[in-house]
């Protein structure tokens, strides 16, 4: 019995980053998005936009959250702009369809080439695949670009009421969790290093040495974390 109630308990590690309400976070997210979406006309004919938007932007805190909101409409900006230029002059055809994706992925590569937006590129693909009617009936770049733009920013927004929501409720708890994630990781690293270096081990002290720089990637991820949450804690004293 013991063994089948295993498989639907989370690691300890899981259960420290608080993602067991993060699951119900985006229980209640998409199931609200869903709902609101079978009432609101924009939702309906593009509902990929808007829970695929809700779900990049679900995240521990508000600023964190606003953040992904704000790059995914950079993002799109980007891909629908490059995308809609080309179709301009091409129409919808495989040189543009490819096109289109190579010079968003090109822009993407000039602003940052370390972290390509794949929001961009799918915007970019967006654009050419679901392509909206005008009145007569002929394809218009222009309400495709609308209809992206409006159902993104309907999923942005059920997101950061969620993520303000789940705030109130969590804020002091995420903190102790992840500086208990960031000891244990820390901890369990560096007694497997010593066990190495006690029996001299040497492959496996290299890959120990190696393991560390992962925990040095969570503390740097956890530190952004924290910094958002004083700045949440700044302007809610202002």
């Amino acid at each position: 019995m013991k063994k089948k109630w295993k498989l639907f308990r989370l690691d300890k590690e899981a259960v420290l980053l608080d993602s067991g309400p993060f699951i119900l976070k985006t229980f209640l997210a998409i199931g609200s998005a869903y709902a609101l979406g079978v009432v609101t006309p924009v939702a309906q004919r593009d509902m990929i936009s808007v829970l695929f938007g809700l779900i990049l932007t679900l995240e521990p805190t508000n600023i964190t959250g606003l953040r992904r909101g704000k790059e995914q409409f950079v993002a799109s900006l980007i891909g629908a702009l490059i995308t809609a230029a080309i179709v301009a002059v091409l129409g919808v055809n495989p040189v543009s369809v490819g096109l289109s994706v190579a010079m968003t992925l090109f822009v993407c590569l000039k602003v940052n080439w370390r972290d390509i937006s794949p929001v961009a590129l799918f915007t970019s693909i967006y654009m050419t695949q679901n392509m909206q009617l005008g009145l007569g009936g002929e394809p218009s770049i222009w309400l495709t670009f609308q209809l992206r733009m409006i159902a993104l920013a309907l999923g942005v927004i059920i997101a950061v009421v969620w993520n303000f929501v789940f705030s109130l409720i969590q804020y002091r708890r995420i903190t102790y969790r992840r500086l208990a994630f960031l000891v244990k990781h820390l901890l369990i690293h560096l007694a497997e290093l010593k066990t190495a270096l006690q029996s001299d081990q040497w492959d496996t002290i290299d890959q120990k040495r190696a393991n560390l720089a992962q925990v040095f990637n969570d503390i740097d991820w956890i530190k952004s974390l924290f910094e958002d949450m004083l700045g949440e804690g700044a302007l809610t004293r202002r």
